[in-house]
């Protein structure tokens, strides 16, 4: 998983085990953070949150990041639900 971007408003990329980028991958990772909890198609901190709701978002991505390990050694389809995510107005951004 990579993360880039300003501290306060963070965006993650997901890899399969060949390091490329996959869409499998944050599928899963998505699925696990929201069975934990988090809605987080980004990571955007303010100051409303509270040390005790960083803690939990710390802990959720941890386990998630257990799984993703699994699914990179396993096969992803062996813990998505489902497929994928499709990226949305394909056909109007391509070149």
């Amino acid at each position: 998983v990579d993360v880039v971007g300003f501290p306060c408003n963070l965006v993650y990329g997901t890899r399969d085990a060949e390091g490329k980028p996959s869409q499998w991958f944050r599928a899963l990772f998505m699925q696990e953070t929201i069975k934990r909890g988090l809605l987080m198609p980004s990571l955007i901190l303010s100051y409303s949150h509270s040390d005790a709701d960083v803690d939990r978002t710390v802990a959720a991505i941890d386990d998630a990041l257990h799984v993703y390990r699994r699914a990179l050694a396993d096969g992803v389809d062996k813990y998505l639900v489902g497929g994928p995510t499709q990226p949305v107005f394909r056909r109007y951004n391509r070149a």
